[in-house]
């Protein structure tokens, strides 16, 4: 997930053990599901494309997970889970289909091996970068 937000590597094990730890212990569901979010990750590299610096992105990732999780704890202070109600399951899946569609394509630059793959902007800039390293 870190590769997918595009930032240090060390935040991968953040992100896979930290969320269910801190669900074990504050979650209110004994049956929910907590994963690590790739859907998550693709947002934040989103975020996080004006900077080009890795350490500086890795800061804010960290900046943006503090901030993300103190508006969540605020939200289920003030019971604010009615609003998932206004998204619709087609939304929502579609929404999911789209970011699982997207992590397959980023992956396959670590697939492939290629090291210096630059940040593209869209699907179809991804692909045409995509083509033009594989040469390599």
């Amino acid at each position: 997930h870190a590769a997918i937000a595009t930032t240090e590597n060390i935040q991968g094990p953040y992100c896979a053990f930290v969320p269910t730890i801190i669900y074990a212990l504050l979650g209110t569901s004994q049956h929910a599901s907590v994963s690590s979010g790739a859907i998550a990750a693709i947002l934040i590299a989103d975020q996080l494309r004006p900077w080009e610096n890795i350490e500086d992105r890795t800061q804010l990732a960290s900046l943006l997970a503090l901030i993300s999780g103190a508006a969540l704890v605020v939200m289920g202070l003030f019971k604010f889970s009615f609003a998932v109600r206004f998204l619709s399951h087609p939304t929502l899946s579609g929404f999911i289909s789209g970011g699982s569609l997207l992590i397959i394509l980023q992956q396959t630059r670590n697939l492939c091996g290629f090291r210096n793959f630059p940040h593209t902007d869209g699907l179809w800039a991804h692909i045409a970068t995509l083509i033009k390293y594989l040469p390599q």
